[in-house]
């Protein structure tokens, strides 16, 4: 039998290869589609909310939400290429497969040579996502929140219809909008001021910024103002050529996160303690990959008894527990409560060495069995 064992030609395990790297492959990408989904549905309905509301104009919303999308894929990529693994090696060991082929002389080098066909480009994916895109995306998207927010109370004018004004009690229409100059036409304002119902009609109306004046108006030309209490007859009527009413402040607001949005090369030449937590957070994030998938085989490998969602439960603690001390990790540089140099090395030390110690555990071969062997051959 150990003779039949040691002459398998290589092509066979290519074929365990190949089939191992094919069910995480397929299972993989299932399980990322439906969390990538789950978590867009959610980012969109908040940003729809924020759109009804007046916060931001609802031609932005699937622009950040791509954007988002973008920033969250380092963190979703490896907690799916985690949990496709691992339910993979579940099913196999429900259906006997797992112990047949460790029994056979498949041992952990062919899983994770399987693995590596998907890890090793997904790796390089994740890497260039931390290091590149999230820092840009993440740029974008303040850009496109700060210039919506610029807007003020008139963040989200549509063309033909009645929008609240944010901030005010009252209601704006615009019945046309020139995408080019931002030019409005057919303007009615209804809003409260100074405790006195105010109505302005205007042929057309404009937001323009005034830097000497530090704001943003919306300055409103060839019309008509109203202003009176409801219920009294004492009502003003003011026919006006321009009439400005500010609605931000010309500076942009003050939530813009430079850190985040700040180049890799940038945040390496840096001495901020916040930028050195921002350029750790960046390299942890493919480390804690590959630590996973060294993690991934010996946490999954369980008797056929515990079905095959045996472990995913703790497989998913173990990553929201790894997640969630890199987060800290990351405080604790910003504040330099500890070293820059340590960086979070010393959180991916605690993983590996968990790692180590579950892989000892679930391959090493038993002393009785050594020693058993050693009589055999003497």
């Amino acid at each position: 039998m150990s003779a039949t064992i040691n002459n398998w030609k290589p092509a066979l395990f290519n074929r365990i290869n190949r089939y191992i790297a094919k069910e995480v492959c397929l299972t993989w990408v299932g399980v990322s589609v439906v969390l990538i989904l789950v978590l867009l549905i959610n980012r969109l309905v908040r940003f729809l909310g924020d759109a009804a509301s007046g916060d931001i104009p609802a031609d932005i919303v699937f622009t950040l939400l791509w954007l988002k999308a973008a920033v969250y894929l380092p963190l979703i990529l490896p907690f799916t290429f985690f949990l496709a693994v691992m339910m993979v090696l579940g099913r196999m060991s429900r259906d006997n497969e797992l112990p047949v082929l460790l029994g056979c002389g498949a041992g952990p080098a062919i899983f994770y040579k399987s693995f590596a066909i998907i890890a090793v480009p997904l790796g390089i994916m994740i890497m260039a996502l931390s290091f590149y895109v999230v820092p840009w995306a993440t740029n974008q998207s303040q850009i496109v929140q700060i210039e919506a927010q610029k807007k003020g109370p008139f963040a989200a004018i549509e063309a033909g219809r009645f929008v609240s004004v944010k901030g005010r009690e009252g209601a704006f229409y615009a019945g046309k909008i020139d995408s080019e100059t931002g030019e409005m036409q057919d303007l009615f304002l209804y809003s409260v001021i100074n405790d006195k119902d105010t109505i302005i009609r205007s042929k057309t109306a404009k937001v323009e910024d005034l830097p000497e004046l530090d704001a943003k108006y919306i300055v409103f030309y060839d019309g008509y103002r109203y202003e009176g209490i409801k219920g009294q007859l004492d009502w003003t009527s003011t026919k006006f050529a321009a009439h400005g009413m500010q609605i931000a402040k010309s500076k942009s607001p003050t939530n813009y996160n430079y850190t985040k949005s700040k180049t890799s090369p940038e945040l390496f030449n840096s001495i901020l303690p916040k930028d050195k937590g921002e350029l750790h957070w960046r390299i942890a994030m493919p480390f804690m990959f590959v630590v996973l998938v060294f993690l991934v085989l010996p946490l999954s490998k369980g008797s056929p008894r515990e079905g095959r969602f045996g472990r995913l439960f703790i497989g998913i603690i173990v990553f929201l527990v790894y997640l969630k001390l890199l987060t800290f990790g990351r405080g604790v540089i910003a504040k330099e409560s500890i070293p820059a140099v340590m960086g979070l090395w010393w959180i991916h030390a605690i993983f590996i060495g968990l790692g180590w110690f579950l892989y000892k555990k679930a391959f090493a071969v038993p002393k009785k069995r050594r020693l058993l062997r050693s009589k055999g051959k003497a």
